[in-house]
């Protein structure tokens, strides 16, 4: 397990991401919950689940939202582990933070989709059968009584499926004629092989001592890196037993350690310890091996990464002309509080 600033770190990075070319958002909640309330706002009736948040006036109804969250979902899950739903991004949770994020990447589709169909431009009979079977894909991997109140059927989410395959057949468009800068990439490349976190990965021995009483939590913290310099952490005294908790980190990059661990990266040798203080305790963490791979695949990765870095910036700049003034989010603040990542489980 992660430590917590691990975590956030993690968090951090994944709320950056969705930043990147989108702007400011401009995200209210109706001048007054009657007016959220009103079905002629939200364009709904009795007979259908009323909208998630209004973009620049169009409802965003259930069945396609829940079709981005559960792709924010997936992605926090995958990147900080299950239990990425503790920390916060600054003051929002991390739920929130993925349900945010979930509207973002939703306007962001319905823009490109509608410069497409103004610029005529048709997806490729590829890209129909791949949004056939994300969407039967997505049906099969929620709880059907998720479906059943959100409306998610086959042809009510085929239409943000054929969307999502829109970006991606626009951005392979706008991005086409990007080729690789030899200068450029030196530049990036140097600043790449100099940063450990990018490459440096180490398995280690750790040990927790939550905060606690601090005092106590520190002076363990100390005794527990003194049995793990001697290599001796499976006689931990019965009095630290019930103190400190002793685990295996494999194969992880070292800016998931501290920033005072991860730039000596290059640095550090095997069976060196470091103690360190977090919000959820005190952390000791021995080295047991690191591994710095070799200059053609630290050259190959940096590549894929200066690549990725470069389509997404001609890209971003053409969204940002294509978008014009950022999108107004009117958030139907009843239905929006009550979506919870808990949906996505059966019940």
């Amino acid at each position: 397990m992660l430590p917590k600033v691990a975590k956030q770190f993690i968090l951090i990075f994944i709320s950056a991401i969705f930043a990147i070319g989108l702007g400011l958002w401009l995200i209210r909640p109706p001048a007054d919950i009657s007016q959220a309330l009103n079905p002629e706002l939200w364009g709904a009736d009795a007979t259908e689940p009323s909208p998630v948040a209004l973009i620049n006036g169009e409802p965003v109804m259930p069945y396609e939202y829940f079709v981005f969250l559960h792709e924010q979902v997936r992605f926090f899950e995958q990147t900080g582990g299950a239990d990425i739903w503790e920390v916060s991004f600054g003051n929002t949770p991390a739920q929130m933070q993925a349900k945010l994020n979930a509207l973002r990447q939703l306007s962001l589709v319905r823009t490109v989709s509608a410069q497409a169909a103004a610029l005529g431009v048709d997806l490729p009979p590829s890209a129909y059968a791949a949004a056939e079977q994300a969407a039967a894909t997505y049906l099969a991997q929620i709880p059907p009584e998720l479906a059943e109140r959100t409306g998610s059927n086959f042809g009510a989410i085929l239409p943000t499926m054929l969307q999502r395959q829109m970006l991606e057949y626009m951005y392979e468009r706008v991005t086409a004629n990007f080729t690789v800068s030899p200068a450029d990439f030196e530049v990036f490349f140097e600043a790449y092989i100099l940063s450990s976190t990018n490459y440096v990965r180490i398995s280690s021995t750790v040990a927790h001592a939550p905060q606690g009483e601090y005092p106590l939590g520190e002076q363990a913290a100390e005794l527990a890196a003194e049995i793990l310099r001697s290599g001796h952490e499976s006689q931990l005294p019965p009095s630290l037993a019930s103190i400190i908790s002793i685990s295996q980190a494999q194969d992880l990059a070292a800016s998931t350690y501290p920033a005072a661990l991860a730039l000596e990266a290059r640095r550090i040798e095997i069976g060196d310890v470091f103690v360190y203080s977090a919000a959820s305790g005190h952390y000791v963490v021995r080295v047991d091996g690191r591994s710095i791979p070799d200059v053609d695949t630290l050259a190959s990765s940096a590549l894929e990464q200066y690549t990725k870095i470069r389509r997404d910036e001609i890209f971003n700049q053409q969204y940002e002309n294509w978008r014009g003034n950022e999108p107004i989010i009117i958030l139907n603040d009843e239905v929006f509080t009550s979506i919870s990542i808990n949906d996505f489980e059966p019940i």
